[in-house]
């Protein structure tokens, strides 16, 4: 598998950088939709994409994660197992489009009908979608994370300038915004297909294809589709109930406030992904357990300075209109803590080959999730969903916590409590970073990214936790030696000098 060139730390750090793009973006396009549509359209415009993004990941039955684990564990050619895996997913795709179709007008609120043709169009991209996340998931496990991260970033920068156009050129409508919103998805994964199809495998790491290949991803995925299922139950059932629930005006509301409390989830999430891979290649949950640690205390001390910002940003970004969705967003900020908590750990257990495990944890979460919605919605509106997602995703970590106690005997303290040393690495690694382009601005013009990094570098480090050696994420040749390895004291560098309270 390629080589990296970067420790698993750094790597995991970039991955979470190049993640914060789309809900970054999202703080950027939020404000055209709003100004440009208003509440009530923006709710359309969000009910009308709603089914497409869950589908494409529930429709998948687990494929993408099998697609991973088939390359990183099975050492699977990538490419055969890509078309192995959307062989299966393709037509999958087409029957879950045909079903939505004709349950559209039954399935939207009588205020929201006018939403069903624009619905029935994008549906019909769902089997191109699919595929994309397929392509994400293979090329993930491939190792390939500059690929990986650089399409986290193109996506969301077409869908911002394809917005920003629109708006100068006075044609942005729910139509044409929702359109541009998928078809900038389907354009930024041609560029991992790309990286797929140019990928020459090293023949020394890859296995002779496996008999049965396509019935053992089918069953892998079916094993773990539960959890992908209450995942996205858990992360996005509540905007696709709230379509039936709650008026277009509370659904923007609350579009708009998950906007704003996404950022950490959506970095953490990807962050999984980068675990999942090297967890599985490496069968190491000391790594799940340390990082899960510390994506806690950033989240939390990201979720307290987000918490005093968010009026001001809401009221800045998208103005006075959507002041109401401030309460939303100071529930969902507490709420991203445990969510997080619970992508860590579930790497683990998919790296443990536990994938129904996760299954369980994820059916409760939701249906706690779909019964919190019912009766809280009508009374609540979109409030409602937000306490509903904090219940969920809480009870969704501890159970998720107590699995992988079960699997690996890590002990639940261990995951769950933040050390000091966690607090010393952070903090180590914020600095280092900040005095490493703080050299190269006064080098030259390449440092001129400082800024930029400097901004997310508290994300950086807390995603970047979650190597626990400095090794190269490839497992290849060892990497050039790191400006950190000389300090004996740094515990990722140098492993076996790990202070006491740093064991797991």
């Amino acid at each position: 598998m390629p080589a990296t060139g970067r420790p698993l730390a750094r790597t995991a750090a970039f991955t979470a950088l190049s993640n914060i793009a789309l809900p970054l973006t999202s703080l950027i396009s939020g404000p055209i939709l709003a100004h440009a549509l208003g509440p009530d359209q923006r709710g359309q415009m969000a009910a009308a994409v709603a089914p497409a993004f869950v589908l494409m990941f529930i429709a998948n039955m687990g494929l993408p994660e099998a697609t991973t684990f088939a390359i990183a564990k099975l050492r699977q050619d990538p490419r055969v197992v890509f078309l192995r895996a959307i062989s299966v997913s393709i037509p999958l795709g087409i029957v879950a489009a045909t079903i939505f179709w004709f349950v559209a007008p039954h399935f939207f609120s009588a205020e929201m009908q006018k939403v069903v043709p624009l619905a029935r169009t994008i549906i019909f991209l769902l089997p191109l979608l699919m595929m994309v996340i397929i392509l994400r998931f293979a090329v993930n496990g491939m190792r390939n994370y500059r690929a990986v991260n650089t399409e986290r970033v193109l996506t969301p920068m077409l869908r911002l300038l394809a917005f920003v156009v629109l708006a100068v050129t006075s044609l942005l409508t729910v139509r044409t915004a929702a359109l541009w919103q998928m078809v900038a998805t389907i354009v930024g994964g041609c560029f991992l297909f790309i990286a797929l199809w140019r990928f020459r495998p090293d023949p020394a790491e890859i296995q002779p294809t496996a008999p049965h290949l396509t019935r053992t991803l089918t069953v892998y995925g079916a094993k773990g589709w539960g959890a992908v299922l209450g995942n996205l139950v858990n992360w996005r059932l509540d905007q696709l109930v709230l379509v039936a629930l709650v008026s277009p005006l509370q659904l923007g509301y609350y579009v708009v406030a998950v906007h704003f409390s996404e950022i950490p989830s959506t970095a953490i999430n990807a962050v999984r992904n980068v675990l999942f891979a090297e967890a599985a290649h490496r069968n190491s949950p000391e790594l799940i357990a340390r990082a899960a640690r510390v994506v806690v205390l950033l989240v939390a001390g990201g979720g307290l300075v987000a918490a005093a910002l968010a009026s001001l940003v809401i009221r800045v970004l998208f103005g006075k209109a959507f002041l109401p969705a401030v309460p939303m967003a100071l529930v969902l900020l507490v709420a991203t803590v445990p969510f997080c908590l619970e992508q860590i750990v579930a790497a683990g257990l998919l790296a443990e080959r536990r994938p129904g495990l996760r299954s369980v944890s994820q059916m409760i979460a939701a249906a706690i999730t779909v019964a919190g919605l019912l009766l809280l919605c009508p009374h609540l509106g979109a409030m409602g969903a937000a306490i509903t997602s904090l219940i969920a995703y809480t009870i969704n970590a501890a159970i998720a916590v107590y699995q992988f106690n079960r699997a690996t005997g890590a002990r639940p303290v261990d995951v769950v409590i933040p050390r000091p040393a966690d607090a010393r690495w952070v903090w180590s690694r914020i600095t280092g970073i900040l005095r490493k382009r703080r050299r190269r601005s006064e080098q030259g013009p390449a440092g001129g990214a400082g800024a930029a990094t400097a901004a997310g570098a508290a994300t950086a480090a807390g995603a970047g936790v979650a190597a626990t050696e400095a090794v190269d994420a490839s497992a290849g040749p060892l990497r050039a030696p790191d400006e950190d390895d000389d300090d004996p004291t740094n515990p990722i560098a140098h492993p076996t000098m790990m202070p006491e309270e740093y064991e797991t």
